[in-house]
């Protein structure tokens, strides 16, 4: 095409010129007139926009202008105004004053006039400069008026009725108060000159022609004179009066009629005087019931754009086009010549082309003058596309090459070739991406040379080669990739990698950057030939010497850092061998400080724990000891007075002492069983058993309470299993009792079943299954969910029905798990309930030592005759045992007077003594003896150490020795086994059992005949001791005299000092001891009937705790026990004609009471307050009544070092 219009060019130059001088012609006429419709436009816009502004600002007027606002205060605030208004016949004063107000709002807004009218329209106020007041006239008919009465402001224009000229008129209404919401009773307004409005019009909103025109179309203002008074239609004179005529009054107008405007203002466009206008029209309201009223603004069209202005545009418009003209002229000249060198290129890249046929290398050649770039064929083949391709898609030159290249690397490669264009290199030489036909980034190698420079030096022509090295970057930029992924894998492991010649220094030729965190030296440390071995602690190197000589090692030891500090660090490590030789060591090294303080914290938390437990274990013994010694007082008290003739009242009084005291036990051993299985201290024995005799045992037990309730005890065990196991045959019975009593408390008639049956045998070992069925109430789904929790219970209506701690089951669960079994119940509601359990024993493999059900002995036990297998009552027991001498070793006098009450009962001779070492000195001394009672802890020597002095001696390694204890610890019975005691019985006593148990371990040597019962005790009146209640104190003993001369001597020998020590603590300013000393009086006051004391003692403690006088309640208490003690002088215990040895044995006793005193005072211990006690009422003197007033106060520390210095006297 273009080779066509250049041959037409050549055949008909003149034509062509002509033509373009027309086209140029046109085209720039066409030009001129385009710009002046745009630029008119533009005006006739902003004259639209303008008009519309104006507009709006006039439609203010009414309510928010400035003259309005003044109207609507002055007639809300002006008191004369309304008063003129609302006067029939207002006087010359109130004129006068009505008249100041309208005169001040005249000046303020400008107006010429002012008047105020009433509802009727009639003028009754008004100030005029001139003096022509219109007072009297009725303006009724007017808009303004109507509008206002009614409440609203208005503006409107007129001719005015008294001047005949054009005014406008601002009306507002006079409300009777200053509040809008009162009535309306009369209008003020403001009349103005219609030259002033014609002013505002000229001066304002810019230039044009502004007029202003009534809803009736009659110009009332305008910036042109000659408009006034026109109107936009045609009026004839019947409708010019009938619409409007009031408005303008008896304005002369010719014909009648206000003559037409010389345009039409409607049309946007319009011609006055032969210029063009633009007309803008915008209405506007002023409350005028006739209608809006309408702004029209006359824009001259012609002034915008002068003519000549014009002429010139298209005259410039003409030159333009011919230059282009010109210049496309010229534009295709140069194309001819360019396709004759083109073609001359084409011809020479041809022959180069064939040069270079058969090379790998892509050739370019730039004409830079032409701005063409010449590729060959093995260049279009490196990118994918035909010439025809690239020329279509991306054209030639350099912008085609730049289209080609990564917008990455554009800029680069181009600031390379620009510096050997300037001759600043010597030649172009780039690598970078180019994008092929497929879409894939080619990294190329670019090098080219400038063949040609200009007479300027100006490079007029540069070739180049093209080489596709997308492979060998690839290959190396995987290299690197790889690289940098193990260097940050490297630098992300946390800990040290390293690599080092085999040997004993460990020499590194590799360190990764975090050595220097953890050895304070830098990698070029150790790769500088520092070795990593001279930071191995000393006292490691053996063990870091000897994981040189292995494969692969791991290992932990310890490095000193730069700054001195230790650390333990983890080494693993491997020899890469290559060809059988060691080449190098690598592996990885890591801070494990942190791992080890923890180790060592779980290790002090592991110590921590033991020793809490350890102090758990010490505090449930000590807690053991002292619940169960007054329960054991309690139980064998009730027993022995239940043996004893009592009113009905009174045997059912100690029969429900009795039964609830075994019930706390029960409770308490309960938490005390619970407690030990939370600590993992209950263990499981291993012993052989009988079966048949476990069942009987615990239906033995629970028998008496089935046959209160009427209730069937049946057992349902296969003959064929085998009677003799190896197990805990105590905790079997533990949760059989439990479950058959709870079973007989929950039924109220019918039939408890035990049955047993074996579900699988495997070797010696076999599977049990246990289950207790009952008629009684049953359970619920969700009483049977919760009924395994600790002081659960079914509901609580149970708990309060049938009592009950709810620790039972929950101690039965976790035995039988022990047992490695499991329990669980099936029940419903009123259909009663079968509880069932397993457990895994063993058969015995040989025959095991027998041990009785409930019993603890590990020697063979005496075999019993016939006559002792059935024993239940005290009288069987007493046949026995009556004759027998029995020594009690205990030092609680409580618990002494509980266990020779209960030996005596039984006919046996009963030698008490106070601690192990007079135990020992007794019998040494040769006395016959059966057997020995002996208490596990004691002070001076307690009865473990007791047990293995005594066994120590040949003569008495037969002699029986039954340990009693209150202690609840797991190993209780393995330290009194250890210790060589025979059995073992715990507090409280179980009255029966503990019959049992002496029956099957004692024996006289001299037995009295069967049917010779033991003496009794005689009860024998009770004398008169003055202060005492002889009845109190009988019913206190269940009216056991001689338990009441006891009691009553014990009391005497204990507070014979108690006074002193009362007055004492007092002039020591001690309450709390003094309240300690009354506490301990009143007690023991009421066990003796000792009322008035007791009374005394009770007030005497209640006042401790003010800050009440207690001197004359001292002296009070002081006389109540003095005439108590004289009465008991002759129950005084003997302290004169001893023999000489029982004193010297006394003295020894003391010493080692008081060093026993000394180590209970050095830790603190809270037995020192009971055992100074027993000091000071057996020998009292100054120093330890000193010693207990410490004590007392808890002052241990000082009580200590009295106590040295009485021992470093000889104790006394």
């Amino acid at each position: 095409m273009v080779q066509g219009l250049s041959n037409f060019f050549d055949s008909n130059r003149r034509c062509c010129y002509a033509l373009g001088v027309a086209l140029a012609i046109g085209g720039a006429v066409a030009l001129g007139n385009y710009y002046r419709v745009q630029v008119e436009e533009v005006y006739r816009a902003s004259v639209e926009l303008q008009t519309r502004e104006h507009a709006a600002d006039l439609q203010q007027w009414k309510s928010d202008g400035f003259a309005i606002g003044a109207l609507s205060m002055l007639g809300r605030h002006t008191p004369s105004l309304k008063q003129v208004i609302q006067a029939h016949e207002p006087d010359a004063g109130l004129l006068e004053r009505a008249t100041i107000p309208l005169k001040t709002l005249s000046m303020v807004v400008g107006a010429n006039h002012a008047f105020v009218l009433n509802r009727d329209g009639v003028v009754v106020a008004a100030y005029d400069p001139q003096g022509r007041a219109p007072l009297g006239l009725n303006v009724a008919f007017r808009p303004y008026f109507q509008v206002a009465i009614k409440g609203g402001s208005s503006v409107y224009g007129a001719i005015s009725l008294t001047t005949g000229t054009r005014m406008f008129y601002m009306a507002v209404p006079v409300y009777a108060s200053r509040t809008r919401q009162d009535q309306v009773i009369g209008v003020l307004v403001a009349r103005f000159d219609g030259n002033l409005l014609d002013a505002s019009l000229s001066r304002q909103y810019g230039e044009g022609l502004k007029m202003i025109l009534s809803p009736g179309g009659v110009v009332l203002a305008a910036s042109a004179p000659q408009f006034l008074l026109k109107a936009d239609r045609d009026w004839s004179g019947s409708e010019f009066r009938d619409a409007v005529l009031r408005q303008f009054g008896d304005y002369p107008f010719a014909n009648g009629v206000p003559q037409r405007l010389p345009f039409d203002s409607r049309q946007a466009l319009v011609r006055l005087d032969g210029r063009r206008y633009s007309l803008s029209r915008v209405d506007f309201d002023w409350n005028d019931p006739s209608g809006p009223w309408t702004l029209v603004t006359l824009g001259d069209l012609d002034a915008v754009l002068p003519a000549e202005q014009v002429l010139l545009i298209k005259g410039l418009s003409a030159v333009v086009f011919l230059l282009l003209l010109w210049g496309g002229l010229r534009r295709l000249a140069d194309a001819r010549r360019h396709r004759r060198d083109v073609a001359r290129i084409e011809q020479s890249e041809r022959r180069l082309d064939l040069a270079l046929q058969s090379g790998a290398l892509g050739l370019w050649d730039w004409n830079v003058s032409l701005g063409i770039v010449i590729n060959n064929d093995v260049w279009l083949r490196i990118l994918g596309y035909s010439k025809e391709e690239l020329d279509r898609t991306f054209g030639n030159g350099l912008d085609r090459w730049a289209g080609l290249v990564h917008p990455e690397d554009r800029e680069p490669v181009m600031a390379r070739l620009r510096a050997h264009l300037n001759n600043d290199a010597a030649e172009y030489r780039a690598e970078y991406r180019m994008r092929s036909k497929s879409g894939r980034w080619l990294w190329v190698l670019d090098v080219g040379r400038v063949m040609q420079r200009d007479a300027n030096g100006a490079a007029s022509r540069v070739t180049g080669v093209l080489q596709d090295i997308t492979r060998s970057v690839e290959a190396q930029q995987a290299i690197v990739d790889n690289q940098t992924r193990l260097q940050s894998m490297i630098a992300n492991i946390p800990g040290v990698v390293f690599r080092s010649l085999p040997g004993s220094v460990r020499q590194m030729i590799f360190v990764s950057e975090a050595i220097e965190g953890l050895t304070g030296f830098c990698a070029a440390h150790f790769l500088g030939g520092n070795p990593y071995r001279e930071l191995v602690h000393p006292d490691d190197l053996a063990i870091f010497d000897r994981s040189l000589d292995c494969a692969s090692y791991m290992l932990e030891y310890r490095i000193v850092t730069a700054s001195g500090d230790v650390r333990w660090v983890y080494d693993k490590g491997q020899t890469i061998v290559v060809d059988g030789a060691a080449q190098y060591l690598d592996g990885v090294i890591f801070d494990i400080g942190e791992r080890k303080a923890a180790e060592a914290r779980v290790q002090q938390s592991r110590r921590e724990a033991e020793l809490a437990t350890q102090a758990k274990s010490e505090f449930l013994d000590s807690m053991s000891h002292e619940i169960r010694t007054p329960l054991n007082a309690i139980i064998g008290m009730a027993h022995l007075a239940l043996d004893l003739p009592q009113e009905p009242a009174q045997r059912d009084y100690l029969e429900k002492i009795d039964r609830a005291a075994k019930h706390l036990v029960g409770t308490i051993n309960g938490v005390l069983d619970l407690s030990k299985i939370e600590a993992g201290k209950l263990s499981m024995e291993q012993v052989c058993f009988d079966l048949g005799e476990l069942v009987d045992d615990v239906l033995l037990l629970v028998r008496q309470r089935a046959q209160d309730k009427a209730l069937r005890l049946s057992l349902d065990i296969p003959a064929a299993l085998p009677r003799r196991y190896v197990g805990d045959p105590l905790r079997l019975s533990q949760v059989l009792t439990n479950l058959v009593d709870n079973a007989i408390k929950f039924t109220e008639a019918g039939q408890v079943c035990i049955g047993v049956c074996q579900v699988r045998q495997w070797n010696d070992h076999l599977l049990l299954c246990f289950s207790v069925s009952d008629t009684g109430v049953g359970l619920s789904e969700e009483q049977q969910a919760r009924l395994f929790n600790a002081f659960v219970q079914a509901d609580l209506s149970i708990s309060r029905r049938y009592g009950g701690s709810g620790l039972g089951l929950t101690i039965a669960k976790k035995i039988v798990q022990m047992m490695q079994g499991d329990i669980w119940v099936h029940s419903r509601p009123g259909q009663g309930a079968v509880f069932k359990f397993t457990a895994q024993l063993s058969l015995p493999r040989q025959r095991l030592p027998t041990l009785p059900v409930r019993g603890c002995a590990t020697l063979a036990p005496p075999q019993l005759s016939g006559d002792a297998a059935g024993l239940c009552t005290l009288n069987d027991y007493a046949r026995l045992l009556a004759g027998t001498r029995v020594l009690v070793v205990e030092d609680n006098r409580l618990n002494q007077d509980v266990l020779q009450g209960l030996l005596q009962r039984a006919g046996v001779q009963v030698v008490m003594v106070a601690n192990g070492l007079e135990a020992l000195q007794w019998l040494l001394a040769g006395e016959r003896c059966d057997g020995v009672l002996m208490d596990c802890q004691m002070p001076l020597m307690d009865g473990y150490a007791t047990a293995r002095r005594i066994r120590d001696y040949p003569h008495l390694r037969a002699l029986p020795i039954i340990g009693v204890t209150a202690s609840s610890l797991a190993d209780v019975q393995g330290l009194a086994l250890a210790a060589g005691m025979s059995d073992l019985a715990s507090k409280p006593l179980d009255v029966p059992a503990f019959y049992r148990t002496l029956v099957r371990w004692i024996k006289a040597q001299d037995v009295p005949p069967a049917g010779s019962p033991p003496a009794l005790a005689e009860t024998r009146p009770s004398a008169h001791y003055p202060g005492i209640d002889a009845a109190l104190g009988l019913a206190v003993v269940n009216q056991d005299a001689n338990l009441q001369q006891k009691l009553l001597r014990d009391f005497h020998d204990s507070h014979r000092f108690h006074a002193e020590r009362l007055w004492q603590a007092h002039a020591a300013g001690d309450r709390q001891a003094i309240g300690f000393l009354a506490h301990g009086l009143c007690g023991a006051a009421g066990n003796v009937g000792a009322t008035a004391l007791r009374q005394a003692a009770g007030q005497l403690e209640a006042q401790c705790a003010g800050d009440a006088d207690l001197q004359p309640l001292i002296s009070h208490l002081s006389q109540c026990l003095e005439t108590v003690l004289a009465g008991l002088v002759s129950l005084a215990s003997p302290v004169a004609g001893q023999a000489p040895h029982a004193s010297e044995r006394t003295d020894c006793e003391r010493r080692l009471r008081l060093e026993r005193l000394a180590k209970l005072l050095r830790t603190h211990n809270a037995q020192a307050l009971h055992l100074i006690d027993e000091l000071c009422g057996q020998s009292p003197c100054a120093a330890l009544l000193e010693i207990q007033e410490r004590i007392y106060r808890l002052d241990f520390q000082q009580a200590g070092e009295r106590l040295g210095v009485l021992l470093a006297k000889g104790g006394r």
